[in-house]
């Protein structure tokens, strides 16, 4: 999928990049998040699938992602980006349902979502991130 010349980037797409590599970051000891082009557009390609979800989101459904039972933390984004939305309500478990879920997948969910906080002080814990759909990163 080509970008239309002289359109303007997908303004989410930096923040859920960054929240791809502080996620994968601290879930795999500090190891560098692999990224390329290919990344790039496959992640363009997954937000495009849903233009009204707004950054935080998509944040949600990496944490989600990351939280979920049996995955490879360290596996290629390639591979999981365009899954993301699977992930918009919870983590998974091992089967890709919701039920019987491992309390550990909620602890992890618990540390990331924390984890999210200390990388972004500057947000208002009370008001959430204003976004025009009510989300917040209570996520």
């Amino acid at each position: 999928m080509k970008r239309i010349q002289n359109s303007a980037p997908d303004p989410r797409h930096a923040p859920v990049r960054e929240e791809i590599w502080r996620v994968y970051n601290e879930a795999n000891d500090n190891l560098q998040c692999p990224w390329s082009g290919k990344h790039a557009k496959i992640l363009a390609r997954t937000l495009a699938t849903a233009t009204n979800w707004t950054a935080e989101r998509w944040h949600s459904c990496i944490l989600n992602w990351f939280a979920s039972e049996g995955i490879n933390p360290a596996e290629d984004p390639a591979e999981w980006i365009p899954r993301l939305a699977s992930y918009a309500r919870q983590p998974l478990n091992r089967f890709g349902g919701t039920d019987h879920l491992p309390v550990e997948c909620m602890d992890r969910r618990r540390e990331l979502v924390a984890g999210w906080w200390l990388a972004h002080p500057e947000e208002d814990r009370l008001q959430g991130t204003g976004n025009s759909q009510g989300e917040s990163h209570g996520l």
